[in-house]
């Protein structure tokens, strides 16, 4: 806010020196004046290529978009950027805001567990409140969408949480020794020693893992948009699913995930 950009383009091997060598500095304002706003160079960019007559086109626009605009601080320009994307896409604007908005993370987004110093991320906060309050199981189920999912890590809190699942007597120390001899001990060891700010308090350990799989749930309607995206040739059905994914927010998953 505050500051304007505009594009100026001219004609080829010239510059704004030679230029006004050529025509004078009266002309050369004059096309100053007629300089592209910020707003409108972006989103023609990025419209360039797409047929914004179909759902498709509209969809690749917002998904190229909305990363770019959740980088800007928040404020009227920002505001009014989400609105002008949501008119030319035909999508309600709230939706538009809500999808561009930073993932806020903890301002300690990186804890030391003993010795160990290690990246506070969705999926690392899911195993590690799993492996220390097994109860969790009981809490919330998996989605099945995240079997779908590509992602590192993924597998070992999908295994965790069925093995948990499968017995009522694992706990903390028993879920260790089952998988000593796996290649991903190591990991769970450091995940079990990972602080966990206000785990201690069953209702926050509750909310930080339903965060956490919330989360997950996002990049995996992320990824689903991008296959559909690259599929190109949808049948209804998947035209249908591209358009409810696209009414639901998505975070920004810029932010490091497994």
């Amino acid at each position: 806010d505050g500051v304007q950009a505009r594009f100026l383009f001219l004609p080829d091997g010239e510059d704004p020196d030679s230029l006004i060598r050529q025509e004078g500095q009266h002309s050369f304002e004059e096309r100053l004046k007629t300089a592209t706003p910020l707003s409108d160079f972006l989103l023609d960019h990025l419209s360039e290529p797409l047929d914004l007559s179909s759902i498709d086109g509209c969809a690749r626009l917002s998904d190229q978009a909305k990363p770019l605009i959740a980088k800007l601080s928040n404020g009227v320009f920002k505001n009014l950027l989400s609105k002008q994307l949501a008119e030319r896409i035909g999508m309600p604007t709230q939706g538009i805001q809500q999808a561009a908005r930073p993932y806020q993370q903890n301002s300690t987004s990186r804890k030391k567990a003993g010795r160990y110093e290690i990246q506070v991320t969705p999926i690392r906060l899911a195993i590690a409140l799993l492996i220390q309050y097994p109860d969790l199981c009981k809490e919330r189920s998996l989605p099945t969408e995240l079997q779908q999912l590509d992602m590192p890590g993924l597998k070992l809190l999908l295994e965790l949480h069925s093995t948990i699942s499968s017995s009522q007597n694992y706990n903390a120390s028993a879920l260790l020794e089952r998988w000593r001899d796996k290649p991903d001990a190591a990991a769970l060891n450091k995940l079990m020693q990972m602080d966990i700010p206000g785990s201690d308090d069953i209702k926050q350990r509750k909310q930080a893992f339903d965060d956490a799989l919330d989360k997950l749930m996002q990049h995996y309607k992320k990824q689903r948009i991008e296959f559909l995206l690259r599929k190109g040739d949808l049948d209804e059905a998947e035209k249908t699913e591209l358009s409810e994914l696209y009414m639901q927010p998505i975070a920004n998953t810029n932010t490091p995930v497994s």
